[in-house]
């Protein structure tokens, strides 16, 4: 049984990504460094381990931080770019987190949106769904163009969920 060209050969998919966490960790510039195409915080494996893109790049330009955190001073999550990086304990992290206005009214982190990990839509997406909702398109039809569940744009035509989004 054939299962495909074996002439074929593909490139290594995270082989780019492996790439711009290297150029990230000696990066000598100013501007933030982010993986295209990519919503949330980045995750990649080092040795074997799942974790933070941006630990990734702390490992790679100073050595593992141990319990530290790292941090970003540009309070972009996706930011890869090592001269954004510090290091602090979990109390800086929450300190962090306030000041940046990440956290709700009951004192929990807020992440939202794009910035979340799970993010199926953008916030043109949001923008697109509800204008076209108005027009009379089916929650359904809408679901199945985004990739996602008719509950879910019925939610965001609503407003239970990105609300933000105006």
């Amino acid at each position: 049984m054939e299962t495909g060209d074996p002439l074929l050969t593909k490139k290594a998919p995270n082989g780019a990504f492996k790439a711009l966490l290297k150029s990230a960790a000696v990066a000598t510039g100013d501007a933030c460094i982010t993986v295209p195409d990519r919503t949330g915080r980045p995750v990649a494996q080092h040795n074997g381990r799942s974790m933070n893109a941006s630990r990734v790049v702390w490992i790679l330009a100073n050595g593992d931080p141990g319990s530290l955190h790292v941090l970003h001073r540009c309070h972009n999550g996706q930011c890869l770019n090592i001269k954004h990086l510090y290091l602090g304990d979990h109390d800086r992290n929450m300190q962090d987190m306030a000041q940046a206005g990440r956290w709700d009214r009951g004192g929990r982190p807020v992440v939202r949106g794009e910035g979340h990990g799970c993010a199926v839509l953008t916030e043109d997406d949001v923008r697109s769904i509800r204008e076209r909702a108005d027009g009379g398109a089916s929650m359904a039809s809408l679901g199945r163009e985004y990739g996602v569940h008719w509950r879910t744009v019925d939610k965001v035509v609503k407003r239970e969920t990105w609300a933000h989004v105006s």
